[in-house]
């Protein structure tokens, strides 16, 4: 409920995925919420972050990514 509030208070268009089952959060070693992956256009994973990331950070590596 938490997560679908803050998706709606501040229009978040990124794709989260609940895990009911764990599933997918024990396949890929998820052990914190957020965690982000980013994928290159290869379906690569590139880098993983694991909890609270500095939006400098994340944004210097998306523009690594798609330049």
């Amino acid at each position: 409920d938490d997560a679908a509030q803050f998706i709606r208070t501040y229009h978040s268009d990124w794709i989260y995925v609940y895990d009911s089952s764990g599933t997918v959060f024990n396949t890929y070693g998820v052990t914190a919420t957020p965690t982000f992956f980013l994928i290159t256009k290869n379906g690569v994973v590139a880098n993983t972050y694991s909890g609270e990331v500095a939006f400098d950070i994340l944004a210097a590596d998306l523009t690594r990514l798609v330049s």
